[in-house]
């Protein structure tokens, strides 16, 4: 692979960046999202950001999303450009997260979109000479997030289920994921997932399959080095970041962004969670794990 990296042919592939947002928070989904690009690709360093020269324009989500005003405009720019792209831009939160994902989210509270950016952006080819084809987003509430917790004991297989689901959905020649929990080997997920994987490689950094001729990358911090993966988790942190106003306004916390992070480390979360029990919805948004 590093023998190849400076070899570029100018081959178009269809290149999907997946990744997920909220696999430790107590509140909240998880999210896994998959963003679909047409691209040249020739080896993995080919879409690397600083090589595409996304790196200062496009950060990754947890630079982004830093709980203030100007970090959630730069963040939903950036989105909705991404949702427009793609042709699934709606003006509001029921209908947008019904178009990515086919879940009502009806249970909440409904609002309309843009949130932080006074208006929806001009529309402009940011990515210039990519496209972005589709996308699709996996939402794993509560409820069926503890409901597979306690059917299969394992967190991280659940990350896996959710990036296969996301695959399903967008097909493609190749796949650039972020590891799961820093995991080497895959193959036993593969396997009780029911898909019959190739390992090509299997390090530290990238963990490489091959599953009927498409190509799967597990990469240690994919989000920070790769643009299709930095998107997807872009697009996937605004999307929990709705979920998690809509939560805070339902329980009547009110706020230019959300009023609670849904992480046990914040302050914001313990109070939001005294509320959640005291209303008997215990069930419905805190987790088991």
């Amino acid at each position: 692979m590093e023998q190849e990296k400076f070899i570029f042919c100018g081959q178009k592939r269809i290149v999907t960046g997946i990744d997920e947002n909220g696999y430790g928070p107590l509140i909240g989904p998880l999210i896994i999202t998959g963003v679909q690009l047409t691209t040249e690709f020739d080896s993995l360093y080919s879409l690397k950001r600083e090589i595409l020269e996304f790196d200062k324009v496009i950060k990754d989500s947890k630079k982004i999303f830093k709980r203030n005003l100007q970090t959630y405009r730069k963040g939903e720019q950036i989105a909705l450009h991404l949702l427009r792209s793609a042709g699934k831009l709606k003006n509001d939160f029921f209908s947008l997260v019904k178009n990515i994902s086919n879940y009502e989210a009806s249970y909440l509270t409904n609002f309309n979109i843009p949130v932080w950016e006074d208006s929806i952006p001009a529309a402009e080819n940011f990515l210039g000479s990519i496209k972005v084809n589709d996308l699709y987003v996996e939402i794993i509430d509560t409820p069926r997030f503890n409901a597979l917790v306690t059917r299969f004991n394992n967190k991280a297989f659940i990350d896996f289920l959710g990036f296969k689901r996301v695959r399903e959905q967008l097909p493609s020649d190749v796949y650039l994921m972020g590891k799961i929990g820093g995991m080497k080997y895959y193959r036993n997920f593969f396997m009780v997932a029911g898909e019959n994987a190739t390992a090509i490689l299997e390090e530290h950094h990238i963990s490489f399959y091959r599953v009927q001729h498409k190509e799967l990358y597990f990469i240690l911090n994919g989000d920070e080095e790769y643009l299709p993966i930095t998107l997807a988790g872009i697009l996937g942190k605004y999307i929990r970041e709705l979920f998690m106003k809509s939560i805070s306004e339902l329980f009547g916390f009110e706020g230019t962004i959300p009023f609670a992070s849904g992480y046990r480390h914040d302050p914001k979360t313990r109070i939001l969670t005294e509320r959640i029990i005291k209303s008997g919805l215990k069930e419905r948004f805190i987790r088991t794990r």
